[in-house]
């Protein structure tokens, strides 16, 4: 979660790199090695809980899609929260 607020991402706002910081607390939440984690993040789609954590259209574009498209290789409103996750602990 780190590369919102460190990368260059074509000239976006602050705001749009500060937004990448409402994910702390799901990802911080988030316990890979967990059954009851992956039960609790897996019911809910990933494109909700970047929609809960407030999460900008410009860093989704450039950041997030990018990213589920490399691990979980889906889009945010077919890949669960669990997943998209579980990949942000590995970038």
């Amino acid at each position: 979660l780190d590369l919102p607020v460190l990368a260059e991402l074509n000239g976006s706002k602050p705001n749009d790199l500060l937004s990448g910081l409402g994910l702390l607390g799901a990802w911080a939440d988030f316990e890979q090695e967990s059954p009851s984690s992956w039960k609790r993040y897996d019911s809910q789609p990933a494109s909700l809980l970047f929609e809960k954590a407030g999460i900008t259209d410009t860093i989704y574009e450039e950041l997030v899609s990018p990213l589920l498209h490399v691990l979980p290789m889906c889009p945010a409103y077919d890949c669960s929260a669990a997943a998209a996750l579980s990949c942000f602990h590995v970038f």
